[in-house]
């Protein structure tokens, strides 16, 4: 399924940023830990520090868990095992085992399953655990470590960073091994719920049939003048609604990793929206005289494809009702419509034509979307049935 569906079905199970409260959640997989641990390490690896500098004691043992389902995807040699347990209180498991040769795959699998685990809602339900082995090394949020003649414990988000950074591989080989992960967690689940469905067609049943605006923002600042704003952590897709109160240059900068989004740049007063990526760390560089202020949202849900509206704008997710959609403008300047899907940013339009009409491709019907418009001038969009 698409990333953007995951979204909608499971935005509570996704952490701000990827690994980056390792600390905080040592105590609350530590005990599971010490069971799925006696498989991989030697027997003298059993007792090691963590990152905080405190001993695991030994493991539990296995026969206090009752395995209720537990299936492997994979090969001998690389293989995610998900395995669901219960203890005598029925108090549920749910163990994640992963065996990876490839660095960087180890490292996609970590954060992409890391970011599941961790999320409070999952750990209430089922007492997650994650555990990655790749070659010497071993990872579990809050609880790293290479098996060597001495263990070294690591920090895992600078480890996956290196690996991904490394490089080695090809972008269509991430996106086949991310789908996998997914279709892995997902046919676990649906084979426990008894209800397994093929993948493609479980995307061609998720309709957005409702409506749903956040109203509050989940950050706000303001201010005057030239600023810079750091550490503003973004959960899911987000909108930024900028706001600046006269005219004269105006621009706001979205810097996040070691690249930045231009989110405005004009010389008018300036009242819009602008999308703001999932899971970065922004700093913001404000610079223009006058009053300013930036409110992040999330984005919303849109039980209908067709919008309309004046200047730069960002609409809720949506269902695409077809591959083709009619767009027409009142009023000159640049403006551009882009349509973002889980493969990323589409470029419908972008122009300077006055009074612009016409149909555009948006190959995504039946998919999970949302638009982005930028430009000082009226639009509306519509499919094409």
């Amino acid at each position: 399924m698409k990333k953007l569906m995951i979204l909608l079905m499971v935005t509570s199970l996704l952490l701000v940023g990827c690994g980056k409260n390792n600390e905080s959640l040592q105590d609350s997989t530590l005990e599971e830990e010490k069971t799925l641990e006696q498989d991989s390490a030697p027997e003298e690896e059993k007792n090691v520090e963590t990152n905080e500098g405190e001993s695991v004691p030994p493991e539990t043992e296995e026969s206090e868990l009752t395995t209720i389902k537990s299936k492997n995807y994979g090969s001998d040699e690389e293989s995610v095992i998900f395995t669901l347990s219960k203890n005598d209180e029925d108090e549920m498991y749910l163990r994640i085992y992963c065996n990876i040769v490839e660095e960087w795959k180890a490292a996609y699998c970590y954060l992409y399953y890391g970011n599941i685990v961790t999320s409070e809602e999952l750990k209430e339900a089922y007492n997650p655990v994650l555990i990655i082995i790749c070659n010497d090394i071993f990872l579990s949020p809050g609880f790293s470590y290479r098996i060597g003649d001495e263990t070294e414990v690591f920090d895992s988000t600078e480890w996956c960073t290196n690996a991904i950074t490394n490089g080695g591989y090809e972008m269509d080989d991430v996106e086949q091994f991310d789908e996998n992960l997914e279709k892995y967690l997902y046919d676990f689940f649906e084979i426990e719920d008894d209800e397994a469905v093929d993948n493609e067609s479980q995307d061609e049943d998720i309709v957005i049939d409702k409506d749903y605006i956040y109203e509050e923002p989940y950050y706000a600042y303001s201010g005057n003048g030239d600023d810079v704003i750091s550490g503003v952590e973004t959960d899911n897709f987000s909108y930024a609604h900028i706001v600046h109160d006269r005219e004269g240059y105006f621009s706001v900068k979205g810097y996040y990793e070691d690249t930045y989004d231009l989110l405005v740049s004009t010389t008018d007063p300036y009242d819009g929206n602008t999308v703001i990526r999932p899971q970065e760390e922004y700093t913001f560089e404000v610079s223009g005289e006058g009053d300013w202020s930036i409110e992040i949202y999330n984005i919303g849900l849109s039980s209908t494809d067709s919008f309309s509206g004046f200047g730069d704008y960002v609409s809720p997710m949506f269902t695409c009702t077809s591959n083709t959609y009619e767009i027409t403008t009142s009023g000159e300047g640049y403006f551009s419509i882009s349509g973002w899907t889980d493969y990323g940013r589409d470029l419908l339009v972008s122009t300077t034509d006055e009074d612009y009409s016409g149909k555009v491709l948006f190959r995504n019907e039946d998919g999970i979307a949302f638009f982005e418009i930028k430009g000082n001038r009226e639009w509306e969009i519509k499919p094409v049935k």
